[in-house]
């Protein structure tokens, strides 16, 4: 087994149109980034982790994010810190639907780097 432990980038909206055949839009395919799993360890074994976006607080215009940690749940800076707590490997998309009325904050790209 062997982890990926490279720098990975994805952004914050995805728009996955020129991935689609023509008339495969009907669902959408502009993604907003609402989750991020990270794994700290090896193939073998490790932690996860993730952050996740507030659906009802972006709907409301005010994005705020978590990171869920075993038992600790905390607010997260995800403009501020992602890259920093992100340390290589994959990052997952963990939900693909958009709250009703939300619009994004962002387009710049998110990233993740190894240490």
């Amino acid at each position: 087994n062997r982890k990926i432990d490279e720098r990975v980038e994805f952004p914050m909206v995805l728009d996955v149109s020129k991935y689609t055949t023509s008339g495969s839009s009907a669902g959408g395919t502009v993604y907003d980034l609402e989750g991020v799993l990270v794994h700290s360890g090896t193939a073998d074994s490790g932690h996860y982790y993730s952050f996740c976006l507030d659906r009802a607080s972006a709907a409301k215009g005010n994005p705020r994010w978590y990171e869920f940690n075993d038992k600790l749940i905390r607010p997260f800076d995800v403009k501020a810190d992602l890259e920093q707590e992100c340390f290589g490997g994959f990052a997952s998309v963990i939900s693909c639907t958009r709250p009703s009325g939300y619009t994004p904050t962002s387009t710049a790209p998110a990233s993740s780097s190894s240490t």
